[in-house]
């Protein structure tokens, strides 16, 4: 009975927490209650749940809210501190500082040296001063509060630092590991760096997009599983060695004392990994296990990783917000969760092929069951699935626990004896991995219609119509007639079933009526998506080189649009980047600026949109009636008739635009959004999307179905046109 309510209390505070930190309406407090008062047996349990949903909620809005309100950090200006840790980033490094003030900070620093321990006085520059928002795309500002710090910066090449050295910092061994690191050649360094020390941005960005459509992207992030690697094989070898002389220990089994032995060895990889909050709820959840079964033996799994998540999340809310922290809880939960269910079948294999089909099925159950749960959350932060996880994680999870992980671990451990036989060593591994990413693993990802946000709605309505079900079927039918329970459970998944493929067909179906325009406001890379109906096109102005960074910007915000098929993509340069769209997406036609200005090409199909070339700098682009001018350049000079005027440059004489719906690359605006209608169009920024909460969660529904005010309305072809 204890564990139930402890169940209670501790689902109910993070709910509330987690609430609160996304600065969630009210309205979804109410239904979370609802979801409690379904699921929850008896009316103690309902009403302890429901209280404490609602103190956590209270105190999470109070604590976020007064961290929000504390004294902001100018966008620039001179800062006095202490270097915390670094961490190599892209071309630069990324450095943790904590101002004298006592608030941390990181900043990217894009030149000079700094290691842990040093004091320092520098100039720094906000990266919210250039940043716009991209729909479905973290601010800065919330990107900073998941990792715990009050701000994000940039140090420039400009900008110079006044440092001096300070007292040895423990996290220099950490820095000392990054240095070895760079002796390596380019894949050893990456992996040594992801596997061993939690940084993946320096493998090549290759392997990174490959792993992810396999489902493996998560072995790269140190977690329990990383730390349960090197933990298991301590415990093993410790329990190895005190069989040989049990009679020094007597009070309690010599497994306790293996495990009591070991965690020296998960508290160093806790330390390698720089605190991460995966490797944290890890350390701390081994630390109660251990604890539990010195003192409880019955504990039960599920109890101590509440317990974890409830203790870890009261002495730093933040953590609620943390990515890696939310992926491991939820990893770990259906880790156990497909354990204990597993265990329920009872099979039990009488040889060794047996044993080894059992241990296969088994393995896939609980990963199709990790999976499963992770599915919302993956798909709201990369905007696909990888369909063949489970298979995936099965054939390749030798490679992993016993290979790149247990060795890249080994070398770190024996580069403080030996650096070259470390370097050896992790050099090997390189190879091995290298070789390893040839096995043809399966890439299937799904990528749904709909935009990430009704994918999200989608996803809250199904456990609040899974318990009803309950509740009004099996609980009915089985007050009447005892035996009609087990026929009552199949007819309410029959009915969550068919109303879950139901849900999601209206869903589509509206999503697929509805029209936009994103101009996206990136001097960088300018460019337009266009939704027609269920079809989708693409103007962009890249070049080659600039072609990686802007896949890692945007085909996220794609993806997470319900984008699989371009119906065309056009670029405003000379490169073709045909080749790059079409391993993500289908893409069925790709033209660019010289194939309609010398061969005179259609650029796309008329009935999605038309684009007229003016000069070199500006464009004509028609779309269901509604007539942009795009310029490219600040010496555009054409008095052009259109309902909107789209400038990546602001032009130096103003008095030449027609208009007042002007937008310009200068007012350091977001996105904009246009949603052509009948005889007008609506036209809004992204800052005005989220500022809206119907909007925020019901676009492009809202405004689209359902105007609302703050949506500028153009009239299409206006009378004052020229």
């Amino acid at each position: 009975m204890t564990n139930t309510y402890f169940f209670a209390v501790a689902i109910s505070f993070l709910s509330g927490l987690f609430l609160s930190y996304y600065s969630l309406p009210v309205i979804f407090l109410f239904y979370v209650s609802l979801i409690f008062i379904l699921f929850l047996p008896q009316n103690k349990l309902k009403i302890t749940a429901l209280l404490i949903l609602l103190f956590s909620f209270l105190f999470g809005c109070l604590y976020f809210e007064r961290a929000k309100t504390k004294d902001e950090l100018p966008s620039r200006g001179e800062f006095y501190g202490e270097v915390l840790k670094v961490e190599p980033y892209f071309y630069g490094n990324k450095v943790w500082f904590r101002l004298s003030s006592g608030e941390e900070i990181i900043f990217i620093a894009h030149h000079g040296i700094f290691y842990p321990g040093m004091n320092c006085l520098l100039a720094l520059t906000s990266k919210e001063v250039k940043e716009g928002l991209n729909p479905f795309r973290p601010t800065t500002k919330e990107l900073a509060r998941a990792q715990g710090v009050a701000d994000l910066y940039e140090f420039k090449p400009r900008d110079r630092a006044v440092c001096k050295e300070s007292e040895v910092a423990i996290e220099s061994i950490r820095y000392e590991l990054f240095r070895f690191s760079d002796k390596l050649s380019g894949l050893a360094k990456g992996l040594f760096q992801a596997l061993v020390l939690n940084v993946e941005n320096q493998l090549p960005s290759e392997y990174l997009e490959t792993l992810k459509k396999q489902g493996l992207y998560h072995q790269l992030a140190i977690s329990g599983f990383n730390l349960g690697i090197l933990y298991g094989i301590l415990y093993k070898a410790f329990l190895f060695l005190l069989k040989r002389f049990p009679f020094l220990f007597k009070h309690y089994p010599l497994q306790v004392y293996a495990m009591i032995l070991s965690l020296p060895g998960a508290l160093v990889v806790l330390f390698l990994s720089g605190f991460a909050g995966s490797a944290l709820r890890a350390f701390f959840f081994l630390l109660l296990f251990v604890f539990s079964k010195i003192f409880f033996r019955q504990t039960s799994s599920i109890f101590i990783l509440l317990l974890t998540a409830f203790i870890l999340c009261l002495f730093d809310p933040y953590l609620i917000g943390n990515l890696s922290f939310q992926f491991s809880f939820l990893a770990t939960l259906g880790l156990l969760l497909g354990n204990l269910y597993w265990q329920k079948i009872g099979l039990s294999p009488a040889n060794l092929w047996q044993k080894i089909l059992y241990l296969n099925l088994q393995g896939f159950f609980i990963s199709t069951l990790i999976s499963l749960i992770l599915l919302p959350l993956m798909l709201y932060r990369i905007g696909y699935f990888s369909v063949a996880t489970p298979v995936n994680n099965l054939i390749a999870s030798f490679f992993w626990s016993f290979i790149f992980i247990l060795l890249s671990l080994l070398s770190a451990l024996i580069y403080f004896v030996n650096d070259d036989l470390a370097k050896i060593l992790i050099e090997v591994v390189g190879v091995i991995f290298k070789w390893y990413m040839k096995i043809p693993l399966f890439d299937w990802i799904y990528i749904p219609s709909l935009s990430v946000n009704l994918l999200t709605l989608y996803f809250l309505v199904l456990p609040f119509f899974f318990f009803l079900i309950q509740k009004l079927v099996i609980k009915e039918s089985s007050k009447k007639i005892l035996s009609l329970k087990p026929f009552a459970k199949i007819l309410s998944l029959l009915f969550v079933f068919t109303f879950l493929i139901l849900l999601y067909n209206v869903f589509n179906f509206f999503y697929k009526k509805t029209d936009f325009v994103i101009v996206f406001k990136d001097k960088n890379f300018p460019h337009i998506l266009v939704k027609n109906q269920d079809k989708y096109s693409l103007l962009v102005n890249l070049t080659a080189k600039d072609i990686d960074v802007f896949k890692a910007k945007y085909f996220p915000v794609y993806y997470k649009l319900g984008v699989k098929r371009f119906e065309c993509v056009f670029n405003f340069s000379p490169f073709n980047p045909y080749s790059i769209f079409s391993r993500d997406f289908e893409v069925k036609k790709v033209s660019t600026v010289e194939e309609i200005r010398y061969l005179e090409n259609e650029v796309c199909d008329p009935r999605m949109f038309e684009l007229i070339p003016l000069d070199e700098q500006a464009y004509i682009l028609e779309i269901k009636g509604l007539t942009l001018l795009l310029g490219f350049s600040s010496k555009v000079s054409l008095v052009i008739p259109a309902e909107l005027s789209i400038f990546y440059n602001k032009p130096k004489n103003r008095e030449i635009l027609p208009f007042d719906d002007v937008y310009v690359e200068s007012e350091r605006q977001s996105a904009i959004i246009i949603l052509p209608k009948d005889g007008y169009a609506l036209v809004f920024s992204e800052r005005e999307r989220r500022a809206s909460e119907l909007a925020y969660f019901l676009f492009p529904f809202v405004p689209y179905y359902f105007e609302g005010s703050f949506a500028k309305k153009i009239v299409f072809h206006r009378i004052n046109l020229p």
